[in-house]
């Protein structure tokens, strides 16, 4: 999977630097915003069934690779955990445009797949994903996942919510200006 984490050892810090960096999105002060709404969706679930130890893999992974980014160029993001990553963005193909014209008052449909896959910045391997696809009834459903599509959690995760009830439009805050 990512070149770097090699092993069980890898993935379990790679899966706390992305917890830490979640927290550290989820406790992100708003200056001018109440106390953020309660998320009490369904609970995060875990990658590992442990009564199994089985793994699970996201279906879809390689079909997104075969998308086009939105960005032209890998960028620094802001959201996600900080480090010597760059990401690129990811949209299905069918709201791909909606995605990069995104307003407020802007709304996705159901089905549509929004994904941040990191990369290393100094060797370009691929890094962890940050994945949301829009459920029935208008919410997100959140996935953190390895480059080979390895499912660390998946549900309405907290930090994910939490820091996506800001955005600009329908969970979403869209590319910067230039990227």
């Amino acid at each position: 999977m990512q070149g770097w984490y090699h092993g069980a050892l890898g993935r379990a810090a790679s899966a706390l630097l992305a917890t830490l960096g979640l927290y550290a999105c989820a406790t992100r002060p708003s200056p001018g915003n109440p106390a953020p709404p309660d998320h009490r969706g369904e609970p995060a679930e875990k990658a590992i069934d442990e009564s199994s130890s089985r793994t699970r893999y996201w279906a879809r992974m390689a079909e997104l690779r075969g998308w086009t980014p939105v960005t032209d160029e890998p960028f620094v993001s802001l959201g996600h955990p900080p480090g010597n990553h760059l990401a690129r963005i990811y949209v299905s193909p069918e709201a791909r445009e909606t995605y990069q014209n995104l307003q407020p008052g802007t709304t996705l449909p159901v089905g549509v797949v929004v994904a941040e896959l990191q990369q290393d910045a100094a060797t370009g391997r691929p890094g962890l994903g940050y994945v949301m696809t829009k459920q029935e009834g208008g919410r997100w459903e959140f996935m953190l996942v390895e480059a080979d599509g390895e499912i660390l959690e998946q549900g309405q995760v907290p930090p994910c919510a939490r820091c996506h009830a800001e955005a600009v439009a329908d969970s979403l805050f869209g590319v910067r200006a230039g990227e």
